[in-house]
């Protein structure tokens, strides 16, 4: 997000997105919040309108019980949603993906003491102290989020019950790693993702109708 959207590209984009999702935007106290939701919603929908040559009455967005989404009616369409900051990051495959974008900043390192399994802990304190130690615990965080996403167990999968470093049948794809900001991807794919980046303008601009 290179800048913020205007009150009336606001109220434009809004009715492009269901109610129900308007009314979860509607609930966040600050504008910022509002508008990386919808940002999300809006790139979803997008893709899964040209991926499937659907037409917009034909996006039915579910959640499962643990708030997981879902295309329903499509089981083999995969998507995942993470924003933080000026960053809106959305996943999309043909098996399970999970995504998690965080924002980095100063952090109690006793999170991971009580969150991440012995290996992962190992691997943090194994880097300098100071800013490559704070990358490190950013990275295993995502990660883990990316994880637990992909598996839609929410909180029923206690962070210390896994290692990143160890489990099977995933790939973790590290999709931006500067000073701002981390986001990996899990999936079951075995090569790594195309990444496709866009601008608060080909948001806006793009015709709603495609």
């Amino acid at each position: 997000m290179d800048r913020d959207l205007s009150q009336a590209e606001y109220r434009e984009l809004l009715p492009l997105i269901s109610a129900e999702k308007r009314g979860r935007i509607g609930r966040f106290p600050r504008f910022i919040d509002k508008q990386r939701a919808l940002f999300g919603e809006l790139l979803v929908r997008a893709e899964i309108s040209q991926a499937l040559s659907l037409p917009e009455s034909g996006v039915k967005i579910m959640t499962t019980e643990r708030g997981k989404p879902y295309l329903a009616g499509f089981p083999d369409f995969h998507f995942n949603i993470s924003h933080t900051g000026r960053f809106v990051a959305c996943a999309f495959s043909d098996a399970p993906v999970g995504i998690d974008i965080e924002t980095i900043r100063p952090s109690d390192m006793r999170i991971a003491e009580r969150f991440f399994a012995d290996k992962e802990r190992e691997y943090i304190l194994e880097q300098p102290s100071g800013p490559a130690r704070l990358e490190a615990f950013y990275r295993v965080w995502t990660m883990k989020e990316a994880y637990i996403k992909r598996e839609g167990s929410g909180l029923g999968t206690p962070l210390p019950s896994f290692d990143v470093f160890g489990v099977e049948g995933v790939r973790f794809s590290e999709l931006l790693r500067s000073g701002e900001a981390i986001c990996y991807c899990c999936s079951e794919r075995s090569e790594g993702p195309r990444i496709t980046w866009f601008d608060v303008d080909e948001i806006t601009n793009a015709d709603p109708h495609q």
